[in-house]
């Protein structure tokens, strides 16, 4: 919106102050930035899954292991 205001005062050669369209300049320069980022994380956003995922399914069986493995010592004699 305030992209619209901007080039309709520009298109009525209206008199736009320094600070604000500075302040036009990098509000655009801060959302085509955000865009770059947002599209960064959507492009990696499946590779990390998948990192992820790999990583999940090594570290379960190992958790699952040791919880075993706890579980029978805490099964002992000496601890009944």
């Amino acid at each position: 919106m305030l992209g619209q205001v901007y080039n309709v005062m520009s298109n009525f050669n209206l008199k736009v102050k320094k600070e604000d369209k500075d302040l036009f300049n990098e509000s655009m320069a801060q959302i085509s930035q955000l865009s770059n980022i947002m599209q960064n994380v959507e492009s990696s956003q499946e590779t990390n899954k998948e990192n992820y995922k790999k990583t999940l399914n090594q570290l379960i069986p190992k958790l699952d292991k040791e919880i075993n493995e706890l579980f029978d010592g805490a099964k002992a004699p000496q601890f009944t």
